[in-house]
């Protein structure tokens, strides 16, 4: 009978090659790891909805335009405040509005501050509305607001000395790095605001989405920034877009800082609802910055 063929003895694994494949493989994730986080592409794909729809300036509202430090224009309008003389100079809040949409989406956060005295400046970020359509980064942002700040103080018809800045939601973000960076704004409110950016990240997208997430320009960080100029944050307790453990952070942060706190959670509110569509934190609101900017004797009331 014929010899059967004996098995072939098994090949000698090539370790050395195998682990090299490995390690280039481990580095190519780890630069398009670093590449898709440092460059901002994911958080500008993922965090930003702007709307570039034509919209109607309302009666009373201005049209003024921004140019910002990298040459770009910000559209904003400016609401003026109602009830004063001729001449008469007004104090002027400066808002960062929210994720999604433009200043028309967003006006009815601000403008009724009008009927209290106080003029607003609510401005388009780049890529939003009319303002110039650039790729939207957290640094280019904060720019915007920062020169939308400038902007404001620099009108002739508002008081230099009596600036401060109001930030819905994402808007909040970008409030506190201008309260936090122009020593001359006279106090904060935040409504609706994340933490930090890694933290609203996870929660929407999970630990990859925390990981991928820098986290620079977080608001918590800001507000302990403050020193004793004021901070109101509002929240709503069933706010599912931003859930209300932000707001309480946010506060808490600034309060170990010695920041002057006061902290405003609305029971049943949504993220939506609150100060737009609900009176009561529309007043507390209201209430905040008239003791800021117009009551010549501020009082320590206000929410707990």
């Amino acid at each position: 009978m014929p010899d059967r063929k004996q098995p072939k003895p098994p090949r000698k694994r090539n370790w050395r090659a195998m682990i090299l494949r490995r390690l280039i493989a481990g580095g190519v994730l780890l630069v398009l790891f670093l590449a898709i986080t440092l460059s901002g592409w994911l958080e500008s794909m993922l965090f930003y909805y702007p709307s570039r729809r034509t919209v109607e300036t309302p009666p009373g509202y201005r049209d003024v335009w921004i140019e910002t430090d990298d040459g770009l224009r910000l559209h904003a309008w400016f609401i003026p405040a109602r009830g004063l003389e001729e001449g008469q100079r007004a104090p002027v809040v400066v808002h960062c509005h929210g994720n999604a949409g433009n200043v028309a989406d967003h006006e009815a956060f601000s403008s009724f501050l009008a009927d209290r005295g106080i003029s607003v400046l609510i401005f388009d970020y780049r890529g939003y509305g009319q303002s110039t359509n650039r790729r939207r980064t957290r640094a280019g942002l904060a720019a915007d607001s920062l020169a939308a700040a400038d902007f404001a103080r620099a009108m002739p018809e508002t008081d230099p000395d009596r600036v401060a800045v109001f930030g819905y939601s994402l808007g909040g973000t970008f409030a506190s790095v201008v309260a936090a960076e122009r020593e001359w704004i006279r106090g904060l409110c935040i409504a609706a605001g994340f933490r930090s950016w890694p933290e609203i990240a996870g929660f929407h997208g999970g630990r990859v989405a925390r990981l991928l997430t820098p986290g620079d320009t977080a608001a918590e960080e800001n507000v302990a920034e403050l020193g004793t100029r004021p901070l109101l944050v509002v929240h709503g307790s069933e706010d599912f877009i931003v859930p209300v453990e932000h707001g309480r952070a946010i506060a808490e942060a600034a309060r170990k800082a010695g920041v002057p706190v006061e902290f405003l959670e609305r029971p049943g509110l949504g993220h939506n609802e609150i100060v737009a569509f609900d009176s009561i934190s529309r007043e507390a609101v209201g209430d905040f910055f008239v003791r800021l900017l117009i009551d010549p004797h501020p009082t320590e009331e206000g929410p707990e």
